[in-house]
């Protein structure tokens, strides 16, 4: 199924690029398999989602930070505070992480994306377990 998933200029970007691989909402966006459409200008890639997970924000600042886009848990807490200016970033709070692959990309700064020589190691250690999606 195709659903729709909003991103921000800027996280669109970084999808397009390959530096951002998931997201968290507060909501549940699709189902495992279902696909969505990012685009920007002559660039656009078609994603599926390849894991859900609830998660708690605390959790996800640690452990995602770098497939969420980020360079620090740091950048993603205050991203979230900035996108939620009434609760903010409240540590304990459990909201559904997605995480996605491009499947199809359009466009000169997509290309290369999906040209990888092995697969990568999705395993993560979150504080007395280990994740390990879908």
């Amino acid at each position: 199924m195709r659903v729709r998933v909003p991103f921000d200029k800027d996280m669109v970007r970084a999808v397009l690029d390959g530096k951002k691989t998931c997201t968290t909402r507060n909501k549940r966006y699709g189902g495992m398999g279902d696909t969505f459409e990012v685009v920007a200008a002559l660039d656009y890639a078609t994603c599926r989602i390849t894991n859900l997970a609830r998660l708690t924000l605390e959790t996800v600042a640690h452990g995602f930070f770098a497939k969420e886009g980020f360079d620090s848990p740091d950048g993603f807490r205050s991203r979230w505070a900035k996108l939620h200016p009434e609760k903010g970033f409240v540590p304990d709070q459990v909201a559904w992480l997605h995480e996605f692959e491009i499947v199809e990309s359009h466009g000169e700064k997509v290309k290369g994306v999906l040209d990888y020589e092995s697969e990568p190691d999705t395993s993560l250690d979150v504080g007395g377990g280990t994740y390990r999606p879908g």
